[in-house]
């Protein structure tokens, strides 16, 4: 999970972002509302779970944009 995005910052720059954080992204989905507009938040998937840890050490409250993005990981791979 990818929250507190700005709604100004692209898919493609985030896409960047992440790949040099994290590694291979194998899915990224942002939330979008009823009219089609990026929501602040979306759901990431990285190619290994050391990329996962390594993003949410560099990514997880850097400002961005005028906004602290947060990242959430699941249980399984926070105990890895």
């Amino acid at each position: 999970f990818i929250g507190n995005i700005s709604e100004s910052i692209t898919d493609e720059v985030l896409l960047s972002i992440f790949t040099v954080c994290g590694g291979t992204v194998k899915r990224w989905r942002r939330a979008l509302d009823a009219q089609g507009q990026a929501k602040t938040f979306g759901f990431l998937e990285l190619a290994s779970a050391d990329g996962v840890m390594r993003l949410v050490r560099m990514l997880d409250q850097f400002p961005l944009l005028g906004k602290q993005v947060t990242v959430g990981v699941e249980m399984a791979t926070r105990h890895y």
